[in-house]
């Protein structure tokens, strides 16, 4: 028997039976009949069967999804997974999924599978304090090529009725003036470039800052502005944009004023390098470089705090005879001397240290005659990230951390790589190589 419930008022009202498919029964159409018993325990006759049941295959549904729905303070670098019922037609799923910023538009990246949980990873790491609107479309469909079940009523309706729709929000970060590379050290002489790069803005649209600096160890042979074109969120549009006033320079004072009316229409998000200021080392020791005076504003005009982050620089003054670079010429230069007395015949590129690596590695390489020498990294899709130009190198070994390539695991724009296989590709004259390395979050 049936569950039934007497639907209405006696006499006029009707009795209703439910009856489940259970979920081992065969698909096809089905034909059934009643018959119904009374409290007396008489029974009727059979009615006439009816043709009005299709068994249909169940659609699948998904299970669980990371971020849960409606989360707050997701990581800027989480990686997005949703699970589902059955196994999928995993080219249906990736058409069929979408991911939209409140305040930047589309989110790229690419698709990974673990059976039936689809894993996307954003090709950058997402805004801070922004909520997030992801789906997947009623579309996407089993390997069977039955539709999702996304309102869980336990039939296929298609797009619209069956897309599932959830959010969330990244968490909010202090935004962050910095130097990059950070603790480094040179030698006496040496020409550095330094970055200037703001980290986890939002809407930042004017800004301005000092950069300081000891007049005694440093001096600024050039400074370049960079552009905020390509900034998150995209936009082809550059009215309005890179409005900087000029650069004031003091190598007596030991500092540099940088200061920019309007980044772009609508102001700019997340992590970037504002400048580059070229460097000459005039003398041996520590000494730090930092910001003061630093400010930011939105383009509706609210004050942005942001922190100043200085760094130490260490210079060595290096003997001719001191070959080990210590800053005392001794009887353990002799023996580095001996060690290194066999000339470099043939120029090498070696492997990045560490590797895998996060967030920063160091490229090491030989050189056997003077050149200029550049590093161009590039992602597996072939794509330029990032050129390290390294000016003009006499011959010599390139292999620790004070001489060797840095790269501070950013790319053009300031912005972190996501995490994969890139390619590291040096040319030093006609000496050209290439290596593979890895980026870990």
């Amino acid at each position: 028997p049936l569950p039934t419930e007497y639907a209405g008022l006696a006499p006029v009202g009707r009795w209703n039976a439910d009856f489940t498919v259970p979920r081992d029964a065969e698909l096809g159409k089905y034909s059934f009949r009643v018959r119904f018993m009374d409290t007396s325990l008489n029974v009727s006759e059979w009615a006439e069967y009816m043709n009005i049941l299709t068994v249909t295959p169940e659609p699948p549904r998904i299970v669980m999804v990371t971020p849960r729905d409606k989360s707050a303070n997701v990581p800027t670098s989480t990686k997005i997974s949703v699970s589902f019922s059955k196994a999928m037609n995993k080219d249906s799923v990736e058409r069929s999924f979408n991911m939209v910023a409140q305040k930047s538009g589309i989110i790229k990246g690419s698709f990974s599978w673990e059976e039936n949980t689809m894993i996307f990873t954003p090709n950058k790491e997402l805004d801070y304090n922004t909520r997030y609107l992801l789906m997947v479309s009623g579309r996407s469909k089993d390997t069977e090529n039955i539709g999702l079940d996304g309102n869980y009523n336990t039939i296929s309706e298609g797009e619209y009725y069956d897309d599932f729709v959830w959010e969330f929000t990244t968490g909010e970060a202090v935004p962050t003036l910095a130097f990059a590379p950070i603790n480094r050290s040179i030698y006496v002489g040496d020409i550095i470039d330094v970055r200037v790069v703001i980290k986890n803005v939002v809407d930042l649209y004017k800004f301005s800052f000092i950069f300081k600096f000891d007049p005694n160890f440093f001096e600024i042979m050039g400074f370049q502005k960079l552009s905020f074109i390509s900034w998150s969120p995209a936009s082809s549009l550059a009215k309005d944009s890179d409005l900087w006033k000029n650069v004031v320079v003091n190598n007596k004072a030991g500092f540099a004023t940088f200061e920019c009316n309007a980044t772009r229409k609508g102001g700019v998000n997340g992590s970037g390098y504002l400048a580059t200021l070229t460097l000459k080392c005039k003398s041996a020791g520590k000494s730090t470089i930092s910001f003061s005076n630093a400010t930011a504003y939105t383009s509706d005009n609210t004050f942005i705090s942001i922190v100043p982050q200085g760094t130490d620089i260490k210079a060595i003054e290096l003997h001719p005879y001191d070959t080990n670079g210590d800053g005392v010429v001794d009887i353990r230069d002799l023996i580095e001397e001996a060690k290194s007395a066999p000339a470099i015949t043939k120029s090498s590129l070696d492997q990045n240290y560490p590797n895998p690596f996060n967030p920063e590695t160091w490229i090491p390489y030989q050189l056997a005659e003077s050149t200029d020498v550049n590093i161009k990294i590039y992602n597996l899709n072939g794509e330029l990230v990032r050129t390290l130009d390294l000016g003009y190198k006499t011959a010599g070994f390139y292999t620790d951390k004070t001489k060797s390539a840095y790269w501070d695991g950013m790319d053009e724009n300031g912005q972190k790589v996501s995490s994969g296989i890139y390619f590291y590709t040096i040319k030093a004259g006609n000496f050209l190589a290439t290596k593979k390395m890895i980026v870990r979050k």
